[in-house]
């Protein structure tokens, strides 16, 4: 399935350094969320391999700031 995402978003995303791979369709390399709390916060499972600048931790668990991966949950559930 191929993803589509507004431009703004994608403009606001200016901290990934993994190349939008959670958009590609091929690697779709998102972090899986836990728990969405109002389309908002999105805690995440915490990955050691996977190095975002977005996943900030919050106690002994994970959230995820990053504009790309809230609208693609926001959209298509994933």
């Amino acid at each position: 399935m191929s993803l589509k995402i507004k431009n703004e978003t994608i403009k606001k995303t200016t901290e990934c350094k993994t190349n939008f791979s959670c958009f590609n369709q091929k690697t779709r390399a998102c972090c899986e969320v836990e728990q969405n709390v109002g389309g908002t916060v999105l805690f995440v499972k915490y990955t050691p391999e996977k190095n975002c600048n977005y996943m900030v931790s919050f106690g002994s668990n994970y959230t995820c700031n990053c504009p790309t991966r809230k609208e693609i949950f926001n959209r298509y559930k994933i």
